[in-house]
Formats: C-alpha cells, structure tokens, sequence
C-alpha cells in the first residue's frame, strides 16, 4: 500500500477509511464514465463531418503533374486522401501484354487490388493495362476465349485440361494444366479476386495512345466493361474522347454503344509555386512558350517584325503567363492540362483561328507537328473542330482568334479586337480592346468558377454513388 494511504488510515478509523475509498472509487467512475461520453460524441460529430470519401484507400497511378494537380484540388474540395503512384516507373508508353502479365506475375495488380478501395488512373490509360489483365483473371471464362483448339489464357492464368481458365492448383498443376502451368504446386500462390470497389479511369489522350496491338486491347477492355459495369468507370476531360471512339464503330473495330466517356472538365489547378515578377517592359508583351510546335511560328513573328517574350519550355506555370499582355500559343492537341490551367488564372490567350490553323496544316514543307490533332481536317467549317477545346462552343470565350499574322499585328497594337473573328467567338465586350486585359482576366476566372463546380459534382456523384 503507498505510504500516503497508510498516513490516512493512521488517521481515521476503518470505517471512515472505508467511506472515503468508496467514494474515491465513485469519482473515478464518474469521471471515466463521462470521459467515455465525451470522446464519444466528439468522435460522432468529427466523423460526421467527414467525408464518405475520407474512409476509403484511393490510389492514383499517374504520369503527368497537371492531372495530379486537379487530383489534389478535388481531394482537397472532396476531402479525401490518396496515394500516388508514378506509372512511368513501369515503363514506357503503350504498355503491352507481355509487359502487363510480366507486371502481374510481379504481383502489382494484386498489390493494389488488396491495398486500394478506389483506383484512379490519369493520363495515359494504358499504363494500367495490367490492372484491366488483373481484372480478366477473376473472369471464369474458356480457355482461349472459346477459341477452339486454343488453350492460351490471358492475364498470366493457366489452362486446365477441361478446358477453362484460372489461377488455382485445380487449373495450374502438372496433373491438371494444359497450358501455362505451374511446375511447383507448393510454390503456387491463388491470387484472391480483386477487392477494389471502383476503378476510374480518367482520359486525357486517346484511351489506346502508343498501343501496339489495338485489337487485343480493345477485347480486353470491352471484357472487362461487360463483367464489371459497376465497378470501371471511364471519364474524358474534352469531348473529342467519344468522337475518336466513333471512328472505331465505324470500321467495327469497338462496339461503341457499350462504351463511352463521361465528359468532366479538368479545374485547372495548378500546385506550382508564382513565379518572380517580370520586368514592365517585357510584361507589356505577348510571350509565348519555347516548344517544338511554336519555335516556327517565332520566326514568322520575327519576319513581321513582331516584339514578344519567349519563355523557356519549363516556364513556370499559368502565374508566369498571366503577368504578361496575352499569350500566343498553336494548339498542338485537342486539349491540354495547361490550357485549363490559364483560363483557370485568366490568361488571356490568342491562338489562331479555325481558317488559319487549316493554313498552317497545309504549309509546304510542314512547319509544324500537327500529329496529335484530327488528321481529318479538311476546312473551318469542318465539325470536327468543335470538338477541341480550343475552337469548342462551350470554351471559345475564353480565346481570342485570329486570322493571319497581319491580324494579329493589328490586336497587339492595341487597336479595336480584329472584326475578322470567326462569328460568336470573341469576347462580347462591345469596344473592348486588349488594353482591357485586366477585365478580360477577371472575366475568364468568374465564368470558370461555374465550370469547377459542375465538375465537382460530377465527380461527386462516380465517387460517392
């Protein structure tokens, strides 16, 4: 017994020793007790201000730093946590299927089917075709696909000698296995079916970009939308997603009813740091970006006799573009991440119109790569060109278009915006001129606002439902 408890029962009798032991046991008790209630309620009401979200394992495999930063942004709206994975530690572009079932073999589709509630994968969707190979491998399916005479099982599986696919000792050993087997059953292991809820794949350039053999691909894929409807889901950040898809319907190569995207706009958050501030002189300059697609146009620029900043390629983000006049840039994509993230910061972006990108297209020798726009644009009327962002009916307010270089030297004098846009894509600002451009700026954040919140809660609803 301590010696402070034998001091008081020097002192008091047994029985008030006993009263006051009683008592000291009857406070702690109440104590513990409304501790007990207190944390319960405390832990309630924090969870209830919780996210649905904020209890799921979410894993983004990614390559590109745009779209990990428009993942942070909706985790941050959304207030959930993820892991990021690099999907370039895997490879190079075009992931094949020797390369996805030697990805598997390794154990990474297992790896993130137990880890991971949600999966999203960003960019270049076929740096998850191992997690599609994964998928295909809890599909209790004939070998070869009731290919007869074929025994092959995709997915790294085994073909059992009754002729079906699986990953078990009943389909992979020596007694038991036609094809693929496994020459030590006390070295198998039995991969578990994928335990992930969703799995998100989000595009951003052509969904098969850099796939060697198309045609495999595109089976794999409508496999695994046909046996897991409710837990793949495929999303685009621009339109011409689905008008790419037509033209596989068209050659019946892809059973395009079964398959498209939900159209979600990237935010156009960016996580880079602001940049120091440019000296006045040049601030009051258009600046463009030193890249491959643009380093021709600076030449025609200079032959005009046409001042201007050329940033280098890595040149800081939408904060080091939004200090300078406008931006002149040639769409080289259908869409870009930066694109987004300048009208996000008010940019104000001159980028030539429909007819005189046609004009450039058609520059003998070629001045510029065009390779990863519609090779099938044949005129400015062509309706395909609504379907990249940047001539896009839903986008075209937030550019400013021109029609040659005499036009452009006419918007950078400041003098009235060039009546030679194409109709309804300028600004309606009556006499707006771009020494207006604070104005302009203010504009593109305010009607972007409502582009955010509409994609948040499309991504509100495929995450949550």
């Amino acid at each position: 017994m301590l010696p402070i408890a034998n001091n008081f029962k020097n002192n008091l009798s047994n029985r008030q020793f006993k009263k006051f032991a009683t008592l000291l046991f009857k406070c702690i008790l109440i104590l513990t007790v409304f501790s007990s209630v207190f944390n319960f309620f405390s832990n309630y009401a924090s969870n209830k201000n919780k996210s649905k979200l904020s209890f799921q394992r979410i894993a983004f495999i990614n390559g590109h730093q745009g779209t990990s930063d428009d993942i942070t942004y909706l985790s941050q709206q959304l207030k959930f946590k993820f892991s990021e994975f690099n999907s370039r530690l895997t490879g190079g572009y075009g992931q094949t299927l020797q390369k996805a079932n030697e990805l598997n073999k390794q154990k990474l589709g297992d790896f993130f089917c137990s880890s991971f509630d949600y999966i999203i994968i960003g960019d270049t969707i076929p740096d998850a075709r191992f997690l599609l190979q994964r998928l295909v491998m809890d599909i209790d399916r004939p070998c070869g696909d009731g290919d007869t005479g074929n025994s092959f099982c995709s997915g790294g599986q085994c073909c059992s000698k009754f002729g079906w696919c699986g990953d078990t000792i009943a389909h992979c050993s020596i007694k038991n296995c036609l094809n693929g087997c496994n020459m030590n059953e006390l070295e198998f292991n039995v991969s578990p079916k994928c335990g992930t809820k969703k799995i998100i794949f989000l595009v951003t350039n052509r969904f098969d970009f850099a796939i060697p053999d198309k045609r495999e691909y595109f089976n794999l894929i409508l496999k695994t939308k046909k046996y897991f409807p409710e837990k793949i889901h495929w999303i685009s950040n621009n339109p011409y997603e689905n008008k790419y898809l037509e033209a596989f319907k068209e050659r019946k190569e892809l059973k395009y009813e079964a398959f498209q995207f939900l159209l979600i706009r990237p935010f156009g958050h960016s996580t880079l740091p602001e940049t120091e501030i440019f000296p006045l002189e040049d601030r009051l300059k258009p600046v463009l970006i030193h890249q491959e697609h643009t380093e021709n146009f600076t030449k025609i620029l200079d032959e005009h006799q046409i001042n201007y900043k050329l940033l280098p390629k890595k040149y800081g983000g939408p904060t080091a573009l939004n200090q300078f006049k406008c931006f002149i840039t040639i769409p080289y994509q259908v869409s870009t991440m930066k694109l987004y993230e300048n009208i996000n910061n008010g940019v104000v972006m001159l980028i030539p119109s429909r007819k005189y990108l046609i004009e450039l297209m058609n520059l003998k020798p070629p001045m510029f790569d065009f390779s990863m726009l519609p090779q099938n644009l044949q005129s400015a009327e062509d309706k395909i060109f609504n379907f990249i962002d940047y001539y896009n009916d839903d986008l075209k307010k937030f550019f400013f278009y021109f029609d040659s270089i005499e036009d452009l030297k006419n918007i950078l004098k400041n003098e009235m915006v060039s009546q030679n846009f194409e109709k309804g894509q300028r600004f309606d600002y009556g006499n707006l001129n771009l020494m207006n451009f604070p104005k302009i700026k203010d504009f593109e954040k305010f009607e972007w606002k409502k582009s955010r919140l509409e994609s948040l809660e499309k991504w509100k609803k495929v995450l949550e439902s």
